[in-house]
């Protein structure tokens, strides 16, 4: 009935659906094989990039060929793309021990293109691993372990990928303590010869800071990805992990096991999707607050958030499946309320513009040529229509795109296109003037520095200053409180005692805090609040703001009301606490905690005036800024 080509490509495209329900045990040379492979590639990744490592070798040794890289990059990119276009996800048989050859030769064209282009893109290296190692085990589990149970397989990688990385952390601090090597002008000097980067003003040279803290960041990353893995094995009950280790349907009860297991982990995925929005909110917060101290930690905070985003992003979907993920958002009225507010909003749509123009253009020129492909393979002349037995692959000669990117497509073809666009352009102006505000605070605060010395002013004259210009600060939108927090330590440490002024920074920075919220809240916010256009822009009568004014409302301290508090924006957060006519005695003591974060800025601010002055202070300085860091994504 079929002629030799089409049984062949039903042969390589046989679904693999038999193989993910059978949920088997890893083996003993798998298990071993899977943590080897979550060691190993941390080891050769600090060995080949960082300075613990070979590191400053390696990028001498590969200057006289780095013109090859863009040669050997493209082979490795290519046969990956090769692999994509022909659907070697649904390969089986000996077509997928095929896949799996030529997915490891493209493998190793990457990372050989990867050695070689550090020499013109330091920076490169570092990115293609944050965000390909989810990818590679993505490609594990789809071709090599796809007959094992989800619930082992992250649970087995899980461990590896958090010691690995905790000791990659241990090992790198432990370099630090015993070389004396802080990150000093000095430091940063070497490596910006080493990479041929001149340093100025414009220009920090992010290259040397990204090879200098590359064991850090790395190993932060895998134990993130690590626990990522190991919340998901472990987000069920034993039950529900029981139910998961046999079939769906495979017994008596296995529809209702296999009810019990979906829902688990609709249950997991949901939760891994709030987080994953929540870090690159994070991330983007940290990146704003700490651009001051060091613009190099700052980018290095928002690459991990957006790294994180996207690891637990994959991982969600992969857990359920698109189709079984899109039916829990549609169910969740949270999900459909925030889902419609993107469908009707200009502004949400204007961002994701911003965002993915590019990877929206390649996504469609790439599933164009797939869909063609799909076409000249699958349907035989006559015929418009293919669906594999499964149903698994669905291949129409009307669709200009497969059948995901045609949905994306008809979708954008609905947007006011004159809308969006206008709103677009606002939204870019925001973004610049959220940028340079952060880049010019630090120019202001040590202009005020400068000018505060010359003066010779007493020393309750400077703190009157540094209390009155903050307050000023706090009143202004877009400056970010953190960038507040860093002046009070900048300027007070150089007219009275070291640690004095770190404790009086603190107290400062606490009294403006809690000044500022007073003032947005009772003087702005219930102002602002007596108009009805203000009221429907904060939309407070929304199910949501209805739950934002029940959470903030409750006495005293709750989880709930100091997350909001405290990781709101400080502007916004007071002002909208006015607007909803709270208790500015209750908002006053849930923000209380926030003494800790404060701590951590300004304790990071006195150590950067000083971090030249001895190895102890650099040492301290880093571990500080580490910890603020921390702090501003928690």
């Amino acid at each position: 009935r079929k002629g030799a080509p089409t049984l062949i490509m039903d042969n390589m495209y046989a679904s693999s659906h038999a193989y993910e329900t059978e949920g088997k045990s890893l083996t003993t040379c798998e298990t071993f094989q899977l943590v080897g492979f979550g060691l190993a590639h941390q080891i050769i990744f600090v060995a080949l990039f960082a300075e613990v490592g070979y590191g400053r070798e390696l990028f001498r040794a590969a200057e006289p060929i780095a013109g090859d890289a863009y040669v050997v990059g493209t082979a490795g990119v290519g046969v990956f793309l090769c692999l994509y276009m022909l659907d070697a996800a649904f390969w089986t048989r000996c077509y997928k021990f095929l896949a799996i050859v030529l997915a490891t030769i493209g493998l190793a064209l990457v990372l050989i293109a990867l050695v070689l282009v550090q020499v013109y893109y330091s920076t490169l290296p570092f990115a293609a691993y944050f965000l390909g190692m989810p990818c590679v085990y993505f490609m594990i589990r789809r071709t090599g372990l796809a007959h094992v149970q989800l619930f082992r397989f992250l649970k087995t990688c899980s461990y590896p990928l958090m010691v690995g990385g905790i000791a990659t952390v241990m090992g790198w601090v432990i370099w630090v303590a015993m070389t004396g090597s802080t990150f000093s002008e000095e430091t940063r000097d070497e490596y910006a010869s080493l990479f041929n980067c001149k340093v100025s003003f414009d220009n920090q040279c992010l290259s040397a800071a990204v090879r200098y803290f590359a064991p850090l960041c790395g190993g932060i990353f895998n134990v993130f990805f690590g626990f990522g893995c190991f919340s998901v094995a472990w987000g069920t009950t034993p039950e529900e992990r029981a139910a998961g280790d046999a079939p769906e349907g495979a017994t008596a009860g296995g529809s209702e096991e296999g009810s019990i297991k979906k829902k688990a982990k609709l249950h997991v995925v949901m939760r891994l999707l709030l987080i994953s929005l929540v870090l690159i909110a994070a991330g983007a917060l940290a990146h704003n607050n700490v651009q001051g101290s060091s613009p190099a930690a700052a980018y290095a905070a928002l690459f991990l958030s957006l790294a994180g985003l996207i690891v637990l992003s994959s991982v969600a979907a992969h857990i359920v499946g698109a189709e079984s993920l899109r039916e829990k958002i549609r169910n969740t009225p949270l999900a459909r309320s925030i889902i419609s507010s993107i469908a009707s909003s200009d502004v949400f749509k204007a961002i994701m513009l911003l965002g993915g123009w590019f990877p929206l253009g390649v996504f469609f020129t790439l599933t164009a040529f797939k869909q063609r492909l799909r076409v000249a393979i699958w349907l035989k002349p006559g015929k418009d229509e293919y669906i594999s037995t499964e149903g698994t692959l669905v291949v129409r000669r009307s669709d200009t795109f497969t059948a995901a990117a045609q949905g994306v497509w008809d979708q954008l073809r609905k947007w006011e296109w004159t809308m969006v666009l206008t709103k677009l352009i606002w939204v870019g102006i925001v973004i610049n003037v959220l940028s340079i505000t952060s880049s010019l605070l630090p120019v202001f605060v040590a202009w005020i520095r400068r000018a505060v010395i010359a003066a010779s002013f007493p020393v309750w004259a400077v703190v009157l200053i540094v209390t009155f210009v903050g307050f000023i600060l706090f009143m202004l939108p877009p400056v970010p409180g953190a960038g507040i927090y860093y002046m009070a330590p900048v300027i007070l440490t150089q007219v009275m005692e070291f640690s004095v002024a770190i404790a009086v920074s603190i107290g400062v920075s606490f009294f403006l805090k809690l000044a500022a919220l007073v003032i947005q809240q009772k003087v702005i916010g219930e102002g602002l609040g007596s108009l009805v256009s203000v009221r429907s822009l904060a939309r407070v009568n929304s199910v949501h703001t209805r739950a934002v004014r029940e959470v903030l409302s409750a006495p005293g301290w709750t989880r709930g009301k100091v997350a909001i508090l405290i990781g709101g924006p400080d502007w916004p957060t007071s002002v909208l606490t006015g607007i909803l006519r709270l208790n500015v005695f209750s908002m006053m003591l849930g923000t209380t905690p926030i003494i800790v974060i404060i701590a951590a800025f300004v304790v990071n601010g006195a150590y950067l005036t000083v971090r030249e002055a001895n190895e102890t202070t650099g040492i301290i300085y880093n571990i500080s800024l580490a910890v603020a860091l921390s702090v501003g994504i928690g």
